[in-house]
């Protein structure tokens, strides 16, 4: 059997995870559904601060720099 592959942004997993939270809560001897393994992206730079002062850069102007290209962007690989 072939599979397809689809690729699922995180914010798709979480509404699929909260309708089968609410479904399952639904459910007749289900005390509580409790969802986890939830992902917070994230990443880390690590600055090389002679080198940023070399080029007359400092930790501030990355930082704007970096907020000011911040995208959501596919998060993994969801196969159901």
């Amino acid at each position: 059997m072939d599979s397809v592959l689809r690729i699922y942004t995180n914010q798709d997993i979480k509404r699929v995870a909260k309708q089968l939270e609410r479904d399952l809560s639904r459910v007749d001897g289900v005390a509580e559904v409790i969802i986890s393994g939830e992902v917070d992206p994230s990443i880390a730079i690590n600055l090389d601060m002679t080198k940023l002062k070399q080029f007359g850069i400092s930790s501030n102007t990355i930082a704007t720099a970096v907020k000011a290209r911040n995208v959501n962007i596919p998060g993994g690989n969801f196969k159901p």
